[in-house]
């Protein structure tokens, strides 16, 4: 149950701070994005213009378009966008890769299952929190109460230790040799009142006499005590505040578990957001209009023989409709 917790709020801190570092970096990006777009531009129509025109292509001057830089030359047009850097932004923030490929609604309607997730997995677990509050506080209040005292021989025991005076004649019934002494014993309770301590006491039977309310044929403990009646692990009371407690534990961890399946829902959307932003970028992407006449144009420089060996350069173009 804790470690329940423990792992939600690792979870959402991450996904805090992946907000906040992926927000910074789309601020920053959109601002470079915007001088790429530019360049871009620039590279663009400088392309067309080498390509368009048939001046000044000797391969002695420095200034020449040679066919290495045609395939330097960065063709795309200004609105193509990364698959790969919108997967990674909806991986992070869902909807920031639909956003950085151009898409108005979809990040509206991952950023909202976003924002519901995480507000649903936190009430769900602030709700089990309150609950677990109420029945460790029930169990204080019902499970071997301090200051109620039960005597046997010249001590006195509180329920739960009485209980093993009674039937196993030590506090330690663990330390017993003969097994057929230990019979019904089975956990020992820590020393601290932890998550273990709280589940033993209620979960186990062996822990049924420690409830203020336990009785056995109409008998509680000090009665049973009195009589002899309590035999080690073959008999188990009936406890209603135990039925009570277990209800509270159960209910706890039923929101528990409801906030858990929401941490699941924000992870998968998560995923979906980033595969979706991958695969609506490449449709982006392939709606574009290449209007160069080289974009489609495979250029291959050999050299072949006709008067003496490899003596003649060679240019093979193929056009790709």
């Amino acid at each position: 149950m804790f470690k329940k917790m423990r792992l939600v709020g690792f979870l959402a801190g991450l996904g805090i701070l992946s907000t906040c570092w992926m927000v910074g970096s789309a601020r920053a990006d959109v601002g470079q994005s915007l001088f790429d777009r530019e360049l871009q531009k620039v590279r663009y129509s400088l392309s067309n213009e080498g390509v368009e025109s048939n001046e000044g292509l000797s391969v002695d001057a420095e200034d020449d378009i040679t066919l290495a830089d045609l395939a330097q030359v960065d063709v795309r047009p200004p609105e193509y966008k990364s698959p790969g850097r919108a997967f990674l932004y909806s991986l992070a923030v869902p909807g920031l890769g639909q956003y950085y490929s151009g898409s108005k609604l979809k990040p509206l309607l991952f950023l909202a299952v976003e924002v519901f997730g995480l507000s649903q997995a936190f009430k769900y677990h602030g709700n089990g929190d309150d609950i677990t509050a109420e029945f460790e506080k029930f169990n204080r209040d019902h499970w071997n109460v301090d200051g109620v005292t039960y005597t046997i021989g010249d001590e006195d025991y509180q329920a739960y230790q009485a209980y093993l005076m009674s039937a196993y004649g030590t506090l330690r019934p663990d330390t017993l040799e003969d097994s057929e002494m230990r019979r019904g014993f089975t956990h020992i309770l820590p020393n601290e009142r932890d998550q273990q301590y709280y589940e033993m006491t209620g979960k186990y039977n062996q822990f049924s006499w420690g409830w203020d309310d336990a009785t056995l044929e109409d008998q509680n403990l000090r009665e049973s005590i009195n009589n002899m009646y309590v035999a080690a692990g073959e008999y188990i009371p009936h406890s209603a505040n135990r039925l009570i407690y277990e209800d509270m534990r159960d209910d706890a961890n039923q929101e528990y578990d409801k906030g858990m399946k929401m941490v699941f829902v924000v992870m998968g959307n998560h995923l979906i957001s980033a595969f979706e932003a991958f695969f609506a970028t490449k449709r982006h992407n392939h709606g574009l209009k290449y209007n160069q006449p080289f974009s489609n144009v495979d250029v291959k420089p050999s050299l072949r023989s006709y008067s003496s060996w490899k003596d003649t350069p060679y240019v093979t173009f193929s056009y790709k409709f």
